[in-house]
């Protein structure tokens, strides 16, 4: 479901769990999934919520539903300065390649 949206350039709607088990009903444009220091895997994410982008820790991803809306192109160096220095790799996913 998430990566047909990453693939697709579609919204997603997520429930999600912070680190303090909050739990936050979230609209994001997902970019990328990357992997911080080998262990964790994260979506990277423009969070409408919070009107910036955001790594999404996978393991607290509740629930996730497309919307259907077409997301805003993003590129990737919007998420650089958040994640330059954390992330060791990035899988390529499938049809990501679509203009």
């Amino acid at each position: 479901m998430i990566q047909d949206a990453i693939v697709d350039r579609q919204v997603l709607r997520l429930t999600y769990l912070d680190r303090d088990g909050t739990r936050t009903q979230r609209e994001v444009e997902p970019v990328r999934f990357a992997t911080i220091r080998g262990q964790h895997w994260y979506l990277l994410a423009w969070c409408r919520l919070r009107m910036a982008s955001r790594a999404f820790h996978t393991d607290r991803i509740v629930h996730a539903q497309a919307t259907g809306e077409p997301a805003s192109p993003r590129p990737h160096q919007d998420f650089a300065l958040h994640t330059c220095d954390l992330i060791d790799r990035t899988p390529t996913l499938e049809g990501n390649s679509r203009p």
